[in-house]
């Protein structure tokens, strides 16, 4: 489980390995390689013309700086700084339009809580928020928001912190929040009834399913509002849904990630090898490639979804979050 400090400040160095990466393939639903006829080697779909393949960062320095890095995926120096309507930038993610959402756990490094923790988002090439979508006053009350994600329809899923809940010698529940495409209005859609940890990862399968990882465990709750329950085949700290529903999950010091099969009851195979504390994972739009921001080992991390291979890592200090365009939405 990660620690309740959080912050934002990022060094980026240079040390740099990247390889070829083969392609042509997909995943099918158990979790096996397939070969796509015509796949073109690591093409990802094209975004919108105003921006390339961004790769954006949030790292953890106590949000004495609090701030979302835009890097050049290829040499990995710095492009810009988003500063803008953030107080304390935790993780990110992209819808199917390129837009960027942070899910900002609302409060200073002293622990001064400034708001309840907000998703901001920001249009493609945009530095200054678009939009923000609020908690709603008397839903989740004294929690901020730790993890986001997005699915096909333009739903926006938040997992909330329990770090405000401990004041007066109290809890409040984590859970997961959805506000639904174009409605700003959210709604809880997994109560976190078995939990007493910040929902540091969430996803959502195909069906609208939603999975998430708090304090080493893997929670699915079946939609909507259904039963959750502890997935016992699998743990994790850090959460992903590829495609064909297949789930990506990692317990800190396992040194891999776990690829799981629909019902999930026990691991189909691993990739990657020699990871610390992955704390984000993100797949490209075209499957072929896992993005997984290690925070343990401070490095960013790119594994062949085929081969399982590590193929590229960079230093980047208290990498917490990493989201590299165009980012996989499931279909």
């Amino acid at each position: 489980m990660r620690t309740a400090q959080f912050s934002c400040l990022i060094t980026v160095l240079t040390a740099i390995s990247l390889t070829a990466i083969p392609a042509g393939h997909v995943w099918a639903k158990n979790g096996t390689p397939q070969a796509q006829p015509g796949a073109a080697a690591g093409r990802p779909t094209k975004g919108p013309a105003t921006v390339g393949n961004d790769l954006f960062v949030t790292a953890d320095q106590f949000c004495a700086n609090p701030s979302v890095e835009l890097l050049n995926p290829k040499t990995y120096k710095q492009l810009g700084t988003i500063t803008n309507g953030i107080i304390c930038p935790y993780s990110v993610t992209l819808d199917a339009k390129g837009n960027l959402y942070v899910a900002d756990l609302g409060y200073t490094p002293t622990g001064v809580d400034i708001d309840s923790g907000d998703i901001v988002i920001y249009a493609p090439g945009a530095s200054t928020p678009t939009s923000t979508l609020l908690h709603g006053a008397g839903l989740v009350t004294a929690t901020g928001i730790v993890s986001v994600t997005t699915d096909k329809h333009g739903n926006v899923y938040g997992g909330t912190s329990i770090n405000y809940g401990q004041q007066n010698g109290g809890y409040s529940m984590p859970s997961v929040v959805m506000w639904p495409a174009g409605n700003p209005e959210p709604h809880v859609v997994c109560s976190g009834a078995s939990q007493r940890a910040n929902i540091e990862s969430v996803a959502v399968d195909s069906k609208g399913n939603v999975v998430y990882a708090s304090d080493n465990q893997v929670v699915e709750c079946a939609a909507p509002m259904g039963t959750e329950h502890v997935l016992n085949g699998v743990g994790g700290a850090a959460v992903a849904i590829d495609t064909h529903d297949n789930l990506l999950s990692s317990i800190s010091g396992s040194g891999t990630i776990s690829v799981s099969a629909p019902p999930y009851s026990s691991v189909t195979r691993t990739i990657g090898a020699g990871l610390m504390n992955p704390t984000d994972i993100k797949l490209n739009a075209t499957n072929t490639q896992v993005y997984v921001a290690d925070h343990g080992l401070g490095q960013f991390i790119t594994i062949d979804y085929q081969t399982g291979a590590v193929v590229s890592s960079v230093a980047i200090p208290g990498i917490q979050s990493a989201v590299k365009r165009p980012n996989a939405i499931n279909k």
